[in-house]
Protein backbone atom coordinates (compact mmCIF):
# COMPACT_ATOMS: atom_id res chain seq x y z
CA UNK A 1 0.00 0.00 0.00
CA UNK A 2 1.18 3.05 -1.44
CA UNK A 3 -0.12 6.55 -0.87
CA UNK A 4 1.55 10.32 -1.94
CA UNK A 5 -0.33 12.92 0.37
CA UNK A 6 -1.72 16.81 -0.50
CA UNK A 7 -1.78 17.94 2.89
CA UNK A 8 -4.63 19.86 3.40
CA UNK A 9 -6.28 18.49 6.79
CA UNK A 10 -4.08 18.28 9.58
CA UNK A 11 -0.50 19.24 8.26
CA UNK A 12 1.40 17.66 10.79
CA UNK A 13 -0.25 14.13 12.02
CA UNK A 14 -2.05 13.01 9.00
CA UNK A 15 0.39 11.06 7.36
CA UNK A 16 -0.79 7.49 5.71
CA UNK A 17 -1.24 4.93 6.44
CA UNK A 18 -3.33 5.07 8.96
CA UNK A 19 -3.49 2.22 11.69
CA UNK A 20 -6.00 1.03 13.96
CA UNK A 21 -5.41 0.90 17.72
CA UNK A 22 -4.31 -3.11 17.70
CA UNK A 23 -2.70 -2.46 14.38
CA UNK A 24 -4.62 -5.00 12.79
CA UNK A 25 -6.15 -2.75 10.25
CA UNK A 26 -5.11 -0.41 7.31
CA UNK A 27 -6.36 2.33 5.83
CA UNK A 28 -5.55 4.72 2.96
CA UNK A 29 -7.69 7.34 1.41
CA UNK A 30 -7.47 9.86 -1.07
CA UNK A 31 -10.15 12.84 -0.29
CA UNK A 32 -12.12 14.39 2.04
CA UNK A 33 -14.56 13.67 4.84
CA UNK A 34 -17.05 17.01 5.41
CA UNK A 35 -18.54 15.77 8.49
CA UNK A 36 -15.84 13.98 10.20
CA UNK A 37 -15.94 15.87 13.05
CA UNK A 38 -19.31 15.22 14.47
CA UNK A 39 -18.63 11.56 13.08
CA UNK A 40 -15.35 11.57 15.79
CA UNK A 41 -17.15 12.88 18.57
CA UNK A 42 -19.35 10.22 18.44
CA UNK A 43 -16.75 7.19 18.43
CA UNK A 44 -14.41 9.27 20.90
CA UNK A 45 -17.11 8.84 23.24
CA UNK A 46 -17.44 5.29 22.25
CA UNK A 47 -14.25 4.27 23.22
CA UNK A 48 -12.09 5.34 20.09
CA UNK A 49 -8.17 6.33 20.32
CA UNK A 50 -7.38 8.32 17.61
CA UNK A 51 -3.79 9.59 16.17
CA UNK A 52 -4.30 12.29 14.52
CA UNK A 53 -6.66 15.44 13.59
CA UNK A 54 -7.34 14.34 9.83
CA UNK A 55 -10.45 13.80 8.41
CA UNK A 56 -9.81 10.34 6.66
CA UNK A 57 -8.54 8.89 9.69
CA UNK A 58 -12.78 8.59 10.73
CA UNK A 59 -13.08 5.86 8.23
CA UNK A 60 -10.91 3.23 9.81
CA UNK A 61 -12.58 3.53 13.39
CA UNK A 62 -16.04 3.87 11.70
CA UNK A 63 -15.20 0.41 10.43
CA UNK A 64 -14.82 -0.87 13.50
CA UNK A 65 -17.92 0.66 14.88
CA UNK A 66 -20.11 -0.14 12.08
CA UNK A 67 -18.93 -2.84 9.52
CA UNK A 68 -22.08 -3.03 7.50
CA UNK A 69 -22.94 0.61 7.45
CA UNK A 70 -19.95 2.34 7.50
CA UNK A 71 -19.78 4.05 4.54
CA UNK A 72 -23.29 5.22 4.18
CA UNK A 73 -22.42 7.11 7.11
CA UNK A 74 -19.64 9.30 5.12
CA UNK A 75 -19.82 13.00 3.89
CA UNK A 76 -17.45 13.83 1.00
CA UNK A 77 -15.44 12.94 -1.62
CA UNK A 78 -13.17 9.41 -1.53
CA UNK A 79 -12.02 6.32 -2.78
CA UNK A 80 -10.07 4.23 0.10
CA UNK A 81 -8.95 0.91 0.52
CA UNK A 82 -9.26 -0.30 4.15
CA UNK A 83 -6.92 -3.82 5.18
CA UNK A 84 -8.36 -6.00 7.62
CA UNK A 85 -5.38 -8.04 8.12
CA UNK A 86 -7.55 -10.32 11.29
CA UNK A 87 -10.54 -11.25 8.25
CA UNK A 88 -8.19 -11.50 5.40
CA UNK A 89 -9.90 -8.86 2.92
CA UNK A 90 -9.65 -5.56 1.71
CA UNK A 91 -11.97 -3.10 1.46
CA UNK A 92 -12.15 -0.75 -1.32
CA UNK A 93 -14.85 2.19 -2.24
CA UNK A 94 -15.46 4.97 -3.70
CA UNK A 95 -18.13 7.97 -3.08
CA UNK A 96 -21.88 8.44 -4.11
CA UNK A 97 -21.05 9.61 -7.24
CA UNK A 98 -17.79 9.01 -7.94
CA UNK A 99 -15.59 12.55 -7.33
CA UNK A 100 -12.46 10.72 -6.70
CA UNK A 101 -11.31 8.04 -9.21
CA UNK A 102 -10.23 4.72 -8.47
CA UNK A 103 -9.27 2.02 -10.97
CA UNK A 104 -8.49 -1.82 -10.63
CA UNK A 105 -6.64 -4.46 -12.85
CA UNK A 106 -7.82 -8.05 -11.76
CA UNK A 107 -5.85 -11.10 -12.56
CA UNK A 108 -6.43 -14.49 -11.17
CA UNK A 109 -2.92 -14.34 -10.00
CA UNK A 110 -3.12 -10.94 -8.39
CA UNK A 111 -5.48 -7.67 -7.74
CA UNK A 112 -3.78 -3.85 -7.89
CA UNK A 113 -5.33 -0.91 -7.73
CA UNK A 114 -4.74 2.73 -8.40
CA UNK A 115 -5.65 6.37 -8.28
CA UNK A 116 -4.73 6.23 -11.67
CA UNK A 117 -3.98 3.91 -14.56
CA UNK A 118 -0.19 4.73 -14.82
CA UNK A 119 0.03 3.48 -11.83
CA UNK A 120 -1.69 -0.13 -12.35
CA UNK A 121 0.46 -0.46 -15.70
CA UNK A 122 4.47 -0.97 -14.48
CA UNK A 123 2.88 -3.99 -11.83
CA UNK A 124 0.45 -5.79 -14.97
CA UNK A 125 3.09 -8.03 -16.03
CA UNK A 126 2.00 -7.60 -20.09
CA UNK A 127 1.26 -4.46 -21.31
CA UNK A 128 -2.47 -4.17 -21.90
CA UNK A 129 -3.73 -4.27 -24.92
CA UNK A 130 -5.97 -1.58 -26.06
CA UNK A 131 -10.12 -2.39 -25.48
CA UNK A 132 -11.66 -1.15 -28.91
CA UNK A 133 -15.04 -1.61 -27.50
CA UNK A 134 -14.50 0.95 -25.15
CA UNK A 135 -12.60 3.00 -27.69
CA UNK A 136 -15.68 2.77 -30.12
CA UNK A 137 -18.10 4.26 -26.90
CA UNK A 138 -15.96 7.08 -26.64
CA UNK A 139 -16.43 7.85 -30.01
CA UNK A 140 -20.24 7.70 -29.54
CA UNK A 141 -20.95 8.41 -26.42
CA UNK A 142 -17.92 10.79 -25.97
CA UNK A 143 -16.18 8.77 -22.93
CA UNK A 144 -15.75 4.30 -22.48
CA UNK A 145 -19.04 3.09 -21.00
CA UNK A 146 -19.59 1.11 -18.24
CA UNK A 147 -16.82 1.62 -16.14
CA UNK A 148 -14.66 0.25 -19.09
CA UNK A 149 -11.14 2.17 -20.36
CA UNK A 150 -9.54 2.09 -23.53
CA UNK A 151 -6.71 -0.96 -21.57
CA UNK A 152 -8.24 -4.23 -21.88
CA UNK A 153 -8.24 -5.48 -18.36
CA UNK A 154 -8.21 -2.40 -16.25
CA UNK A 155 -11.62 -0.86 -14.79
CA UNK A 156 -12.93 1.74 -13.07
CA UNK A 157 -14.36 1.14 -9.40
CA UNK A 158 -17.96 2.22 -9.52
CA UNK A 159 -18.91 5.04 -7.95
CA UNK A 160 -20.93 4.12 -4.76
CA UNK A 161 -19.72 0.58 -4.74
CA UNK A 162 -17.76 -1.73 -2.13
CA UNK A 163 -15.49 -4.14 -3.13
CA UNK A 164 -14.70 -6.68 -0.60
CA UNK A 165 -11.17 -8.45 -2.04
CA UNK A 166 -10.40 -11.79 0.12
CA UNK A 167 -6.68 -11.91 0.18
CA UNK A 168 -6.39 -15.38 0.23
CA UNK A 169 -8.18 -16.29 -2.48
CA UNK A 170 -8.43 -13.01 -4.82
CA UNK A 171 -12.28 -13.55 -4.87
CA UNK A 172 -14.27 -10.44 -5.37
CA UNK A 173 -17.81 -9.65 -3.60
CA UNK A 174 -19.26 -6.42 -5.08
CA UNK A 175 -22.13 -4.25 -3.69
CA UNK A 176 -23.78 -1.08 -4.79
CA UNK A 177 -24.69 0.97 -1.56
CA UNK A 178 -26.55 3.88 -2.88
CA UNK A 179 -28.23 4.67 -5.73
CA UNK A 180 -30.35 8.27 -6.57
CA UNK A 181 -33.71 8.53 -4.78
CA UNK A 182 -36.00 10.47 -7.31
CA UNK A 183 -39.58 10.97 -6.50
CA UNK A 184 -41.60 8.39 -8.45
CA UNK A 185 -43.56 9.65 -10.78
CA UNK A 186 -47.24 10.94 -10.45
CA UNK A 187 -46.08 10.68 -6.02
CA UNK A 188 -46.77 14.46 -5.16
CA UNK A 189 -44.19 16.02 -3.06
CA UNK A 190 -45.26 17.08 0.58
CA UNK A 191 -43.57 20.72 -0.23
CA UNK A 192 -44.33 23.69 -2.68
CA UNK A 193 -42.00 25.31 -4.98
CA UNK A 194 -40.92 28.12 -2.46
CA UNK A 195 -40.33 25.36 0.26
CA UNK A 196 -38.05 23.25 -2.23
CA UNK A 197 -35.89 26.53 -3.16
CA UNK A 198 -35.29 27.27 0.60
CA UNK A 199 -34.47 23.64 1.16
CA UNK A 200 -31.88 23.80 -1.73
CA UNK A 201 -30.49 26.88 -0.87
CA UNK A 202 -29.75 25.81 2.84
CA UNK A 203 -28.28 22.76 1.66
CA UNK A 204 -26.25 24.78 -1.16
CA UNK A 205 -25.12 27.01 1.28
CA UNK A 206 -24.02 24.77 3.98
CA UNK A 207 -22.21 22.48 1.69
CA UNK A 208 -20.07 25.67 0.94
CA UNK A 209 -19.18 25.95 4.25
CA UNK A 210 -18.87 22.35 5.19
CA UNK A 211 -16.08 22.58 1.94
CA UNK A 212 -13.89 25.19 3.31
CA UNK A 213 -12.60 22.57 5.95
CA UNK A 214 -8.46 22.89 5.38
CA UNK A 215 -5.74 23.98 7.38
CA UNK A 216 -4.68 26.19 3.82
CA UNK A 217 -6.68 28.81 2.17
CA UNK A 218 -9.53 28.01 0.31
CA UNK A 219 -10.38 29.63 -3.67
CA UNK A 220 -12.77 28.89 -6.41
CA UNK A 221 -12.88 28.79 -9.99
CA UNK A 222 -15.31 31.52 -12.08
CA UNK A 223 -16.89 31.28 -15.20
CA UNK A 224 -19.95 33.32 -16.24
CA UNK A 225 -22.47 30.70 -15.81
CA UNK A 226 -24.89 30.64 -12.70
CA UNK A 227 -23.03 27.52 -10.90
CA UNK A 228 -19.96 28.95 -10.15
CA UNK A 229 -21.08 32.37 -9.66
CA UNK A 230 -23.10 30.71 -6.61
CA UNK A 231 -20.66 28.55 -5.25
CA UNK A 232 -17.76 32.00 -5.44
CA UNK A 233 -20.37 34.12 -4.16
CA UNK A 234 -21.20 32.07 -1.12
CA UNK A 235 -17.68 31.26 -0.78
CA UNK A 236 -17.18 34.82 -0.32
CA UNK A 237 -19.87 35.62 2.03
CA UNK A 238 -19.18 32.76 4.27
CA UNK A 239 -18.67 33.69 7.67
CA UNK A 240 -14.97 32.70 7.20
CA UNK A 241 -13.94 34.48 4.20
CA UNK A 242 -11.55 36.48 5.72
CA UNK A 243 -9.26 33.28 7.14
CA UNK A 244 -10.21 31.52 3.89
CA UNK A 245 -8.70 34.55 1.57
CA UNK A 246 -10.46 33.22 -1.42
CA UNK A 247 -9.22 33.61 -5.01
CA UNK A 248 -11.35 33.79 -7.68
CA UNK A 249 -10.12 31.97 -10.92
CA UNK A 250 -10.72 32.24 -14.23
CA UNK A 251 -9.97 31.25 -18.36
CA UNK A 252 -10.37 34.04 -20.77
CA UNK A 253 -10.44 33.84 -24.66
CA UNK A 254 -9.49 36.06 -27.50
CA UNK A 255 -12.53 35.27 -29.05
CA UNK A 256 -16.09 36.63 -27.62
CA UNK A 257 -17.66 33.36 -28.78
CA UNK A 258 -15.70 31.63 -26.30
CA UNK A 259 -14.50 34.22 -23.70
CA UNK A 260 -17.22 34.70 -21.17
CA UNK A 261 -14.65 37.73 -19.04
CA UNK A 262 -16.85 40.74 -19.00
CA UNK A 263 -19.31 38.75 -17.06
CA UNK A 264 -16.82 36.95 -13.92
CA UNK A 265 -14.58 40.48 -14.36
CA UNK A 266 -17.63 42.02 -13.31
CA UNK A 267 -19.06 39.09 -10.37
CA UNK A 268 -15.28 39.63 -9.20
CA UNK A 269 -15.88 43.69 -9.04
CA UNK A 270 -19.24 43.10 -7.18
CA UNK A 271 -17.82 41.08 -4.71
CA UNK A 272 -14.40 42.56 -4.21
CA UNK A 273 -12.66 39.61 -4.63
CA UNK A 274 -8.67 39.19 -5.58
CA UNK A 275 -8.89 37.66 -9.18
CA UNK A 276 -6.21 35.68 -11.36
CA UNK A 277 -6.86 34.73 -14.99
CA UNK A 278 -5.26 32.96 -17.36
CA UNK A 279 -5.44 34.16 -20.90
CA UNK A 280 -5.29 31.03 -23.48
CA UNK A 281 -4.70 31.75 -27.06
CA UNK A 282 -3.53 28.26 -28.17
CA UNK A 283 -3.34 25.14 -27.85
CA UNK A 284 -0.88 22.86 -29.53
CA UNK A 285 -1.15 19.20 -30.77
CA UNK A 286 1.83 18.48 -27.92
CA UNK A 287 -0.37 20.10 -25.23
CA UNK A 288 -3.31 18.53 -26.62
CA UNK A 289 -0.97 14.84 -26.26
CA UNK A 290 0.20 16.17 -23.26
CA UNK A 291 -3.11 16.49 -21.80
CA UNK A 292 -4.75 13.19 -22.48
CA UNK A 293 -1.80 11.37 -21.41
CA UNK A 294 -3.15 13.50 -17.88
CA UNK A 295 -7.07 12.10 -18.22
CA UNK A 296 -5.22 8.98 -19.86
CA UNK A 297 -9.58 8.99 -21.75
CA UNK A 298 -9.56 9.64 -25.25
CA UNK A 299 -10.93 13.49 -26.17
CA UNK A 300 -12.46 15.14 -28.77
CA UNK A 301 -11.68 18.73 -28.18
CA UNK A 302 -8.68 20.65 -26.50
CA UNK A 303 -11.10 21.75 -23.33
CA UNK A 304 -8.84 19.87 -21.12
CA UNK A 305 -5.54 22.16 -21.69
CA UNK A 306 -7.12 25.41 -20.50
CA UNK A 307 -8.35 23.88 -17.62
CA UNK A 308 -4.99 22.13 -16.77
CA UNK A 309 -3.15 25.24 -17.00
CA UNK A 310 -5.67 27.41 -14.64
CA UNK A 311 -5.20 25.03 -12.15
CA UNK A 312 -1.38 25.51 -12.92
CA UNK A 313 -2.22 29.46 -12.30
CA UNK A 314 -4.05 27.77 -8.87
CA UNK A 315 -0.68 26.07 -7.85
CA UNK A 316 1.25 28.76 -9.29
CA UNK A 317 -0.61 31.27 -6.60
CA UNK A 318 0.81 28.52 -3.67
CA UNK A 319 -3.15 27.30 -3.50
CA UNK A 320 -4.33 24.06 -3.11
CA UNK A 321 -8.17 23.52 -3.06
CA UNK A 322 -10.51 25.17 -5.41
CA UNK A 323 -13.89 24.81 -5.31
CA UNK A 324 -16.08 24.32 -8.58
CA UNK A 325 -19.53 24.00 -9.93
CA UNK A 326 -19.33 20.58 -11.40
CA UNK A 327 -22.67 18.90 -10.52
CA UNK A 328 -25.65 21.16 -11.18
CA UNK A 329 -25.59 19.93 -14.88
CA UNK A 330 -26.38 16.62 -13.95
CA UNK A 331 -28.48 17.38 -10.67
CA UNK A 332 -31.06 19.80 -12.36
CA UNK A 333 -30.72 18.88 -16.87
CA UNK A 334 -28.81 22.56 -17.27
CA UNK A 335 -27.60 20.96 -20.47
CA UNK A 336 -29.73 21.84 -23.78
CA UNK A 337 -30.34 18.43 -24.50
CA UNK A 338 -32.49 17.83 -21.47
CA UNK A 339 -34.58 21.29 -22.78
CA UNK A 340 -34.96 20.07 -26.28
CA UNK A 341 -36.09 16.09 -25.04
CA UNK A 342 -38.56 18.25 -22.93
CA UNK A 343 -39.95 19.45 -26.08
CA UNK A 344 -39.94 16.16 -27.99
CA UNK A 345 -42.16 14.86 -25.21
CA UNK A 346 -44.47 18.08 -25.56
CA UNK A 347 -44.94 18.02 -28.80
CA UNK A 348 -45.66 14.23 -28.53
CA UNK A 349 -49.23 14.61 -27.83
CA UNK A 350 -51.64 14.05 -30.68
CA UNK A 351 -53.24 17.44 -30.62
CA UNK A 352 -50.17 19.07 -32.08
CA UNK A 353 -49.29 16.35 -34.04
CA UNK A 354 -49.62 17.72 -37.25
CA UNK A 355 -47.75 21.17 -36.06
CA UNK A 356 -44.68 18.97 -34.82
CA UNK A 357 -41.98 18.96 -37.12
CA UNK A 358 -42.45 22.97 -37.72
CA UNK A 359 -42.35 23.47 -33.91
CA UNK A 360 -39.43 20.80 -33.45
CA UNK A 361 -37.49 22.97 -35.98
CA UNK A 362 -38.09 26.47 -34.69
CA UNK A 363 -36.93 25.05 -31.21
CA UNK A 364 -34.17 23.08 -31.98
CA UNK A 365 -33.25 26.47 -33.78
CA UNK A 366 -33.81 28.53 -31.04
CA UNK A 367 -31.64 26.94 -29.01
CA UNK A 368 -28.57 25.90 -31.74
CA UNK A 369 -29.16 27.87 -34.73
CA UNK A 370 -29.22 27.22 -38.15
CA UNK A 371 -27.38 24.68 -40.23
CA UNK A 372 -26.66 21.30 -41.85
CA UNK A 373 -26.39 20.16 -37.63
CA UNK A 374 -29.39 20.87 -36.80
CA UNK A 375 -31.26 19.60 -39.77
CA UNK A 376 -29.59 16.33 -38.98
CA UNK A 377 -30.83 16.65 -35.67
CA UNK A 378 -34.08 17.09 -36.23
CA UNK A 379 -34.50 14.36 -38.34
CA UNK A 380 -33.85 12.30 -34.92
CA UNK A 381 -36.19 13.52 -33.25
CA UNK A 382 -38.96 13.54 -35.12
CA UNK A 383 -38.07 9.50 -35.79
CA UNK A 384 -40.26 7.40 -33.78
CA UNK A 385 -39.38 6.86 -29.77
CA UNK A 386 -40.53 3.17 -29.24
CA UNK A 387 -37.95 1.42 -30.31
CA UNK A 388 -35.18 3.57 -27.75
CA UNK A 389 -37.57 3.95 -24.93
CA UNK A 390 -38.17 -0.27 -25.63
CA UNK A 391 -34.41 -0.28 -25.51
CA UNK A 392 -33.73 1.72 -22.96
CA UNK A 393 -36.78 2.02 -20.73
CA UNK A 394 -36.26 5.73 -21.66
CA UNK A 395 -35.53 8.32 -24.69
CA UNK A 396 -31.97 9.36 -22.61
CA UNK A 397 -31.29 12.88 -23.47
CA UNK A 398 -28.21 13.15 -25.14
CA UNK A 399 -29.48 10.02 -27.59
CA UNK A 400 -29.28 12.26 -30.21
CA UNK A 401 -26.15 13.55 -30.06
CA UNK A 402 -24.97 9.61 -29.55
CA UNK A 403 -26.97 8.53 -33.08
CA UNK A 404 -25.16 11.39 -34.97
CA UNK A 405 -21.47 10.57 -33.67
CA UNK A 406 -22.22 6.79 -34.08
CA UNK A 407 -23.62 7.48 -37.47
CA UNK A 408 -20.23 9.56 -38.42
CA UNK A 409 -17.77 7.42 -36.58
CA UNK A 410 -17.88 4.00 -37.37
CA UNK A 411 -16.49 4.19 -40.70
CA UNK A 412 -13.47 5.36 -39.19
CA UNK A 413 -12.73 1.68 -37.61
CA UNK A 414 -11.31 -1.89 -38.94
CA UNK A 415 -14.37 -3.63 -37.41
CA UNK A 416 -18.13 -2.74 -37.99
CA UNK A 417 -19.31 -5.79 -35.44
CA UNK A 418 -20.25 -3.36 -32.31
CA UNK A 419 -23.06 -1.09 -31.96
CA UNK A 420 -22.48 1.13 -29.07
CA UNK A 421 -25.79 1.33 -29.28
CA UNK A 422 -27.62 -1.89 -29.79
CA UNK A 423 -28.12 -4.52 -27.16
CA UNK A 424 -24.33 -5.94 -27.44
CA UNK A 425 -23.19 -2.69 -25.87
CA UNK A 426 -22.17 -1.57 -22.66
CA UNK A 427 -24.89 1.16 -22.37
CA UNK A 428 -27.81 -1.14 -22.82
CA UNK A 429 -26.67 -3.46 -20.14
CA UNK A 430 -26.14 -0.37 -18.07
CA UNK A 431 -29.44 0.54 -18.88
CA UNK A 432 -30.91 -3.02 -18.13
CA UNK A 433 -28.66 -2.98 -14.60
CA UNK A 434 -30.34 0.27 -13.55
CA UNK A 435 -33.89 0.37 -15.42
CA UNK A 436 -35.46 -1.98 -12.39
CA UNK A 437 -34.68 1.48 -10.26
CA UNK A 438 -35.76 4.09 -12.54
CA UNK A 439 -38.82 2.46 -14.08
CA UNK A 440 -41.18 4.38 -11.71
CA UNK A 441 -39.74 7.62 -12.63
CA UNK A 442 -40.73 10.38 -14.75
CA UNK A 443 -38.71 10.47 -17.81
CA UNK A 444 -37.16 13.55 -16.61
CA UNK A 445 -36.34 12.20 -14.08
CA UNK A 446 -34.73 8.56 -16.00
CA UNK A 447 -32.35 10.86 -17.69
CA UNK A 448 -31.21 12.35 -15.25
CA UNK A 449 -31.04 8.88 -13.41
CA UNK A 450 -28.36 7.73 -16.56
CA UNK A 451 -26.78 10.67 -16.26
CA UNK A 452 -25.62 10.57 -12.68
CA UNK A 453 -24.72 6.85 -13.23
CA UNK A 454 -22.63 7.45 -16.71
CA UNK A 455 -21.51 10.46 -17.69
CA UNK A 456 -20.89 12.77 -14.77
CA UNK A 457 -18.55 9.75 -13.52
CA UNK A 458 -17.09 8.89 -15.75
CA UNK A 459 -16.37 12.15 -17.89
CA UNK A 460 -17.41 15.04 -15.98
CA UNK A 461 -15.60 14.11 -12.59
CA UNK A 462 -12.73 12.10 -14.08
CA UNK A 463 -11.67 15.12 -16.49
CA UNK A 464 -12.11 17.31 -12.91
CA UNK A 465 -10.29 15.43 -10.68
CA UNK A 466 -7.20 15.01 -13.22
CA UNK A 467 -6.86 18.50 -14.42
CA UNK A 468 -6.62 19.74 -11.64
CA UNK A 469 -4.26 16.84 -9.49
CA UNK A 470 -2.01 17.02 -12.65
CA UNK A 471 -0.79 20.38 -10.59
CA UNK A 472 -1.49 18.93 -7.15
CA UNK A 473 -4.71 21.29 -6.78
CA UNK A 474 -7.93 19.33 -4.80
CA UNK A 475 -11.15 20.58 -6.67
CA UNK A 476 -14.07 20.08 -3.83
CA UNK A 477 -17.96 19.84 -5.48
CA UNK A 478 -20.32 21.61 -3.57
CA UNK A 479 -23.12 20.67 -5.43
CA UNK A 480 -22.45 16.66 -5.06
CA UNK A 481 -22.82 17.25 -1.01
CA UNK A 482 -24.88 14.45 0.09
CA UNK A 483 -27.51 16.73 1.37
CA UNK A 484 -27.60 18.57 -1.90
CA UNK A 485 -28.17 15.87 -3.82
CA UNK A 486 -31.01 14.67 -1.73
CA UNK A 487 -32.48 18.16 -1.69
CA UNK A 488 -32.07 17.94 -5.49
CA UNK A 489 -33.60 14.44 -6.23
CA UNK A 490 -36.64 15.42 -3.84
CA UNK A 491 -37.94 17.88 -5.93
CA UNK A 492 -40.98 17.28 -8.59
CA UNK A 493 -40.00 17.42 -12.55
CA UNK A 494 -41.97 20.63 -12.93
CA UNK A 495 -39.60 22.44 -10.34
CA UNK A 496 -36.32 22.06 -12.21
CA UNK A 497 -37.61 22.40 -15.60
CA UNK A 498 -40.17 25.08 -15.72
CA UNK A 499 -41.54 26.54 -18.90
CA UNK A 500 -38.38 24.75 -20.83
CA UNK A 501 -36.09 27.01 -18.73
CA UNK A 502 -33.29 24.59 -17.52
CA UNK A 503 -32.33 24.92 -13.31
CA UNK A 504 -35.32 26.67 -13.05
CA UNK A 505 -35.53 25.65 -9.23
CA UNK A 506 -31.65 26.75 -8.68
CA UNK A 507 -31.77 29.88 -9.85
CA UNK A 508 -35.54 30.14 -7.98
CA UNK A 509 -33.81 29.54 -4.89
CA UNK A 510 -30.72 31.50 -5.29
CA UNK A 511 -32.23 34.93 -6.55
CA UNK A 512 -30.94 36.36 -3.84
CA UNK A 513 -27.56 35.69 -3.72
CA UNK A 514 -26.81 35.68 -7.83
CA UNK A 515 -26.27 38.80 -9.36
CA UNK A 516 -28.79 40.13 -11.79
CA UNK A 517 -25.88 39.84 -14.90
CA UNK A 518 -25.70 36.56 -14.41
CA UNK A 519 -29.52 35.25 -13.05
CA UNK A 520 -31.01 35.44 -16.30
CA UNK A 521 -28.18 34.70 -18.66
CA UNK A 522 -29.26 31.93 -21.02
CA UNK A 523 -26.49 28.80 -20.58
CA UNK A 524 -23.53 29.45 -22.19
CA UNK A 525 -21.52 26.23 -22.01
CA UNK A 526 -17.50 26.00 -21.63
CA UNK A 527 -15.80 25.14 -25.43
CA UNK A 528 -12.51 25.88 -27.11
CA UNK A 529 -11.89 26.73 -31.23
CA UNK A 530 -12.20 23.21 -32.50
CA UNK A 531 -9.37 24.43 -35.32
CA UNK A 532 -6.58 25.08 -32.71
CA UNK A 533 -4.97 21.63 -32.61
CA UNK A 534 -5.05 21.54 -36.27
CA UNK A 535 -3.42 24.73 -36.72
CA UNK A 536 -0.25 23.98 -34.22
CA UNK A 537 0.56 20.62 -35.36
CA UNK A 538 4.02 19.55 -33.74
CA UNK A 539 6.03 16.26 -35.44
CA UNK A 540 4.62 14.32 -32.54
CA UNK A 541 1.27 14.86 -33.60
CA UNK A 542 2.06 13.74 -37.59
CA UNK A 543 4.00 10.79 -36.71
CA UNK A 544 0.81 9.36 -34.02
CA UNK A 545 -1.25 10.16 -37.03
CA UNK A 546 1.00 8.12 -39.70
CA UNK A 547 -0.13 5.12 -41.42
CA UNK A 548 3.17 3.30 -40.01
CA UNK A 549 1.39 4.10 -36.42
CA UNK A 550 -2.20 3.44 -37.14
CA UNK A 551 -1.29 -0.02 -38.40
CA UNK A 552 0.81 -0.82 -35.12
CA UNK A 553 -2.48 0.04 -33.18
CA UNK A 554 -4.27 -1.89 -35.57
CA UNK A 555 -8.01 0.12 -34.36
CA UNK A 556 -8.90 2.20 -37.17
CA UNK A 557 -9.24 1.90 -41.19
CA UNK A 558 -5.71 3.42 -42.10
CA UNK A 559 -7.08 4.62 -45.53
CA UNK A 560 -10.03 6.59 -44.05
CA UNK A 561 -8.42 8.24 -41.06
CA UNK A 562 -5.30 9.43 -43.56
CA UNK A 563 -8.20 11.12 -45.71
CA UNK A 564 -9.51 12.67 -42.98
CA UNK A 565 -6.38 13.82 -41.71
CA UNK A 566 -5.43 15.27 -45.23
CA UNK A 567 -8.99 17.20 -45.47
CA UNK A 568 -8.88 18.31 -42.09
CA UNK A 569 -5.10 19.65 -41.95
CA UNK A 570 -5.25 21.20 -45.79
CA UNK A 571 -8.22 23.03 -45.04
CA UNK A 572 -10.52 21.47 -47.99
CA UNK A 573 -13.66 21.12 -46.30
CA UNK A 574 -16.11 24.71 -45.53
CA UNK A 575 -15.20 25.67 -41.38
CA UNK A 576 -18.33 25.06 -39.28
CA UNK A 577 -19.91 23.09 -41.66
CA UNK A 578 -21.01 19.84 -39.96
CA UNK A 579 -19.11 17.72 -41.59
CA UNK A 580 -15.75 19.58 -40.66
CA UNK A 581 -16.94 19.79 -37.14
CA UNK A 582 -17.44 16.10 -36.98
CA UNK A 583 -14.03 15.36 -38.87
CA UNK A 584 -12.04 17.66 -36.75
CA UNK A 585 -13.31 15.88 -33.80
CA UNK A 586 -13.33 12.58 -34.63
CA UNK A 587 -9.71 13.13 -35.54
CA UNK A 588 -8.76 14.84 -32.36
CA UNK A 589 -10.42 11.86 -30.56
CA UNK A 590 -8.32 9.34 -33.05
CA UNK A 591 -4.69 11.34 -31.64
CA UNK A 592 -5.80 10.97 -28.40
CA UNK A 593 -6.45 7.09 -28.78
CA UNK A 594 -2.59 7.00 -30.75
CA UNK A 595 -1.47 9.13 -27.92
CA UNK A 596 -2.81 6.76 -25.08
CA UNK A 597 -1.54 3.62 -26.90
CA UNK A 598 1.96 4.58 -27.40
CA UNK A 599 2.00 6.34 -23.68
CA UNK A 600 2.10 2.38 -22.70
Amino acid sequence: MGFVRLSIVDLETGMQPFFSEDQQKVLICNGEIYNYRELKRELIEKGHLFCSKNDCEVILHLYEDAEDTFVQLLEGMFAFILVDKQKGIAIIARDRTGMKPLFFYDHKEFFCCSSEMKGLIPMIREMPGLNVKAIMDAFTFGYPQGGTTVYSGIYHVPPAEIITLNLHDYGLHRQEYWQPNFIPKGEKSLKRSGDHGQALNLAISRAVHSHTQADVPISSYLSGGIDSTIITTLLANDSRSQLLDPIAFSIKFPDSVYDESPIFERTVRDLGLKSQVTAIDRVSADDFIAGVRVTEQPQFTSMDVPMQKLAGLVRDNCRKVILAGEGSDELFGGYVSFVLNQVRRALAIPLVESFRPILLKKAIEYFLGRGELVNKLIEIYLEPAEDVQKRFGTFPAWYPWWVLDHLTSRSLFKTDDYDPLGEDGYFFHLASRFRKSYDPLSEYDKSLYLEIKTRLPYYILSRADRNSMASSVEVRMPFLDNHVIDSALSIPEIDKMFAFREKYILRKSMQKVLPKHVLNRKKFGYSTPISWIWDNQSEVSRELLSAESLIKTDIFNVNKVLQIAKLVTEKKLPEYSFEYIQSTRHLTGILGVQALAYAV
